[in-house]
This record gives structure tokens, sequence and C-alpha cells, in this order.
């Protein structure tokens, strides 16, 4: 027999759930990620090691296609 779980629609995944029955730790996760942001975004400045890539539109949520790196340095004044 075939495994159910191979008959699965693509980008049906939902992280946290949906409905009456989702986590209640979203919001806090959610959060936690904005609050970790904030930080870093303070504290260090970002720069791209390489010519802005290429979008990837083939996924549910668009981000660049191949690697994207990226150098940072510590900002002097948030020692």
């Amino acid at each position: 027999g075939e495994n159910p779980e191979d008959q699965k629609e693509k980008f049906s995944y939902i992280a946290f759930g949906g409905g009456r029955h989702s986590c209640l730790g979203e919001k806090f996760a959610y959060l936690q990620v904005k609050t970790i942001w904030s930080i870093l975004l303070r504290k260090f400045d970002f720069e791209l090691c390489q010519e802005h890539p290429e979008p990837d539109y083939s996924a549910l949520v668009v981000g660049p296609k191949g690697p994207c790196i990226v150098k940072f340095k510590r900002k002097i004044d948030s020692l």
C-alpha cells in the first residue's frame, strides 16, 4: 500500500496549527524572533558579500536562489 504521508498536498504544513487548536506558544515564538532581530540590528552592521541574489519564487515563501552570504560587524557604540 501507499504511504498516506506521500499523498499530502504541497505547502500543506502549518507550523503552529490553526483554528481553535492552534499552538499557544505561537505569539511568544514570534515575539522572541522579533526581539532577537531587534538586538542584532541594533548592535551589528550587515553587508552582503556578493551581488544581491536572484529571488526564488518557486517556494511558498520567497527567498534567495542559492546561498546569501552576509558579513556582520559589531557597531562601535554598542559595546
